[in-house]
């Protein structure tokens, strides 16, 4: 643990196991995805199988009055959801909008539009007194319903180039332009640069 896994990495296809209760381990695990989130500019999300931990949780940033800050998410599920996916936009200064690409740490300078619920309904625990986990319903709306999305995928084993494949999209990268191979052999895009 400490490093983030890149893709083609096998842990990041892994079956994940429910935490039941949080030991020595399990804290230790929670605690080091927090402080390498906290410190990394470009995430806003990671789960513990891009650590090489096979457990279902994954800390996300989440921004406050008093700033920003990581909050582990231990078993969390979408128990509710509002409308239908849909791609996020972000809006320039003068009034324009362009598509929001989503982006992951086990994919460095890869990007593709995902289709997103804007609004759900999720249930998770959370790390409290005595190192007991408490479980939580909240609504989250927007940019963080699409991050717990992202977050949540990677706990089924879920990647974002599979996200790509069934929305049809492209992908783009930051780097020169390359033919990106997924894992299975069957699926070969061209990667823009942008």
């Amino acid at each position: 643990m400490g490093k983030i896994l890149i893709y083609p990495d096998p842990v990041l296809r892994k079956e994940n196991k429910l935490v039941g209760g949080v030991g020595k381990q399990v804290l230790k695990e929670m605690e080091e995805l927090k402080k390498i989130l906290e410190v990394d500019e470009k995430g806003v999300g990671l789960a513990a199988p891009q650590l090489g931990v096979s457990k279902r949780f994954f800390g996300v940033k989440r921004w406050k009055k008093k700033g920003v800050g990581v909050v582990v998410l231990v078993n969390p599920k979408i128990v509710k959801t509002w409308g239908e996916k849909g791609f996020l936009q972000i809006e320039r200064e003068n009034g324009e909008s362009d598509d929001f690409l989503e982006g992951c740490l086990s994919f460095p300078g890869i990007y593709t539009k995902v289709g997103r619920w804007f609004k759900i309904g999720v249930q998770f625990e959370v790390l409290g007194r005595g190192n007991r986990l408490f479980r939580k319903r909240e609504i989250w709306q927007g940019f963080e319903a699409v991050v717990f999305q992202h977050e949540l995928d990677h706990l089924e084993g879920v990647l974002l180039i599979d996200r790509a494949e069934e929305n049809g999209e492209g992908i783009w990268s930051t780097r020169i332009m390359k033919t990106w191979k997924r894992s299975k052999g069957k699926w070969k895009r061209l990667l823009w640069k942008k």
